[in-house]
């Protein structure tokens, strides 16, 4: 699931990297290397790995969005359900994902 607006759906407590990884720990799925995961879908949606330590309020509306995409994106889902999915990104966002 990815929400409309992604810095309300993300806690403030909690750095990229856990927020990302999040979906494993609620399905209580540990077999995974996990640094490595968080990793390889901070890269898959475009941002670099240096905002894996970063909180919420650290980061712009597109790149919040990019890590709630990330987050639905997790556990390789058949099917995502998105709220106006492309509010909010930047135009070579949009691009990518549409195309």
């Amino acid at each position: 699931m990815m929400f409309q607006d992604p810095v309300a759906s993300l806690s403030p407590r909690k750095t990229v990297r856990n927020l990302i990884l999040e979906p494993f720990r609620i399905h209580k799925i540990r077999n995974v290397a996990r640094n490595q995961k968080a990793k390889e879908l901070i890269q898959m949606v475009g941002l670099d790995e240096a905002f894996l330590g970063a909180y919420p309020h650290q980061l712009s509306g597109g790149q919040a969005r990019r890590v709630g995409v990330a987050r639905a994106l997790a556990l390789s889902p058949k099917l995502v359900i998105a709220d106006e999915p492309t509010a909010g990104l930047d135009v070579q966002s949009k691009a990518k994902y549409l195309t």
